[in-house]
């Protein structure tokens, strides 16, 4: 079922294809990222899909699988330099946020991340340190 959900979040993504303009030009299975876009003048998108079973708990920023999918961005970011216009995590799960201020939350420590880029305070963030570096 893992993989379905991969498959057909890929075939939804294709579609993208038909539309009046296209709105990307190819989608890549399972080349570098499990789906990848390309979009004009050789830009792209990588997505990551991230699967659960039903009444596991969300994805929370510290969980191997989404430690492991940021890493991979940062590499492909570094690997391939002004190619990624961005990088997608989807799931079938979602993500934890049940408090905002917290370690766990994704959407919090991608903030966190955003600011250290201008504050070199922030860059020293504990929280950020101790889960991703």
């Amino acid at each position: 079922m893992r993989y379905r959900y991969q498959a057909g979040y890929a075939a939804l993504v294709s579609l993208g294809l038909l539309d009046d303009p296209p709105e990307y030009e190819e989608v890549f299975c399972e080349h570098h990222e499990d789906t990848l876009i390309k979009q004009s003048g050789d830009k792209f998108v990588g997505i990551q899909v991230k699967t659960r079973e039903i009444g596991q708990e969300p994805f929370k920023s510290n969980d191997e699988q989404i430690i492991n999918t940021i890493k991979r961005f940062v590499e492909q970011f570094v690997n391939f330099p002004g190619y990624y216009v961005r990088f997608v995590i989807a799931t079938n799960h979602g993500f934890w946020a049940n408090k905002k201020d917290n370690t766990k939350n994704l959407h919090h420590m991608l903030e966190v991340a955003k600011q250290s880029k201008s504050s070199p305070m922030v860059r020293l963030h504990r929280e950020l340190k101790n889960i991703w570096i």
